[in-house]
């Protein structure tokens, strides 16, 4: 369930149930707020509930340059307080490096349907890439420095999280809202994959219920060609006689009863086909 939510220093969304794209279980609830950036948009209304074409985000991405103030290993897959204890840790790391003379580092956040990924901006060289499934709480805390932070599973099949924070000032608002954004659309991409595949396994077995009624018709066409070949093959009896009418029911004819049948099945075979051969 992602959930967006306002408050007068936080700015968050979370998808606690979120699996991988193969099942992908998120929802598109979330609710609607005008953001600083909408009401600096003049291309914005209040019915438009994100900050970008929904194409930006499913032909390519949005890049965001920040700084990376670091990551660091959490206990919770979600939670402010979890965010707010990983951004004192990092801090604290962020004033030894100072006084060692480094500076934070500035990357390129690039966020599409495909996931969020922390880049060189020089090189485009990925450092980082993370899948949305892989990501179970994202938040910008407006409180001092505007940090925007997310935490992420640290591989596929393991339950270890990171907390990513990045140092985006004037900027963390609308980064959380791009990353739900994404979310939002890969839920409706999932949602019309689903319905696609389910009209496809239904019309298959129909199809599939029509070709057997078809086999069947068949069946019973051949079987009652085979008894008319048989009875104007048999002898007549002596001393009986039978009469003109009495064999001469209309004979089915295999090149025009059994025509359409039998086409029909052909056509029911290449439909089914055709499904089957659906991605």
């Amino acid at each position: 369930m992602v959930k967006l939510k306002m408050s007068s220093n936080i700015l968050k969304w979370t998808s606690p149930g979120a699996k991988s794209s193969r099942g992908l279980q998120l929802s598109a609830t979330t609710t609607t707020s005008t953001t600083t950036s909408q009401k600096r948009s003049p291309n914005n209304s209040a019915t438009k509930r994100w900050i970008h074409e929904d194409s930006m985000l499913v032909g390519g991405h949005v890049a965001y340059l920040v700084k990376f103030l670091g990551n660091i290993e959490v206990d919770q897959p979600k939670g402010l307080d979890t965010v707010r204890e990983s951004i004192k840790k990092l801090e604290f790391q962020e004033h030894l490096k100072r006084s060692e003379g480094e500076k934070i580092r500035r990357i390129e956040l690039t966020i599409s349907i495909g996931g969020v990924a922390i880049r060189e901006p020089k090189t485009k060289q990925n450092i980082h890439q993370f899948p949305l499934h892989r990501i179970s709480y994202c938040a910008d805390d407006k409180s001092d420095r505007k940090y925007l932070s997310f935490i992420s599973k640290v591989q596929e099949n393991s339950d270890r999280h990171e907390c990513f924070v990045f140092v985006c000032d004037k900027l963390s608002e609308e980064i959380a809202l791009t990353i739900g954004q994404a979310f939002d659309l890969a839920w409706r991409k999932f949602l019309d994959a689903s319905g696609n595949d389910f009209d496809a396994k239904r019309e298959l077995v129909q199809a599939k219920k029509r070709i057997q009624e078809l086999e069947r018709k068949v069946s019973e066409l051949e079987d009652k060609l085979k008894t008319n070949d048989k009875e104007s093959s048999m002898p007549k009896q002596n001393g009986s006689h039978t009469s003109q009418a009495s064999f001469q029911t209309p004979p089915v004819s295999p090149t025009t009863t059994t025509a359409n049948p039998i086409i029909d099945l052909t056509m029911a075979t290449s439909k089914l086909q055709s499904l089957i051969d659906l991605p």
